[in-house]
């Protein structure tokens, strides 16, 4: 009876600690989007203003990089996949001449929101990156967990031999079930 207990309350802590991760993982990629439009924005209105084509490189720019999470998926163990995020560096140009000065402060203003957003994100994919470990140790460990319990109490409902055929075939179907399920994996 307790080793139930105290599955169902790791279960419990788990699936808490997961769903932070999983919010957090959302917010990030909403907060990076955000990010790439306003960026997409920024840059089409330096193109605009220094009149440089689409790809060719800005000459009255000088580059400067931010910092922003990136998450994609991978495996660790035999079993085990999900993301994990990592850090990459991209350009955000800051304008050093234009015909104006009103121009100038325009797009250094846009720029200055766009590097405070892109230190928002980066804030958020640390988060993320520190709930990771934690994450990857609870999709390791659960399933195994989970399964010794249940695996435990149909043995003790078979092997007792108090229960009735009703219990019993529980017990079976639950074994059955979880060693689908390992072969599935």
């Amino acid at each position: 009876m307790w080793l139930c207990i105290v599955t169902l309350v790791l279960v419990a802590v788990a699936s808490v600690i997961s769903y932070n991760y999983r919010s957090s993982a959302a917010n990030v990629a909403a907060q990076r989007e955000a990010f790439n439009r306003a960026k997409a924005e920024y840059d089409k209105r330096i193109a605009t203003v220094t009149g440089a084509e689409s790809h060719a490189p800005v000459a009255d720019t000088a580059e400067e990089y931010v910092r922003l999470p990136k998450t994609d998926m991978s495996c660790w163990g035999p079993f085990i996949c999900g993301p994990e995020t990592k850090f990459e560096q991209l350009k955000l140009a800051r304008v050093m001449h234009t015909p104006t000065e009103a121009v100038k402060r325009e797009l250094d203003q846009r720029r200055e929101q766009i590097a405070a957003q892109s230190a928002k994100v980066e804030a958020a994919g640390q988060k993320l990156k520190s709930l990771e470990d934690i994450d990857h140790t609870i999709r390791t460990v659960m399933a195994p967990l989970v399964s010794v319990t249940v695996l435990l109490a149909c043995l003790y409902v078979i092997l007792s031999g108090g229960y009735k055929p009703d219990g019993e075939k529980w017990a079976f179907g639950s074994i059955g079930t979880i060693i689908g399920f390992w072969f599935k994996v």
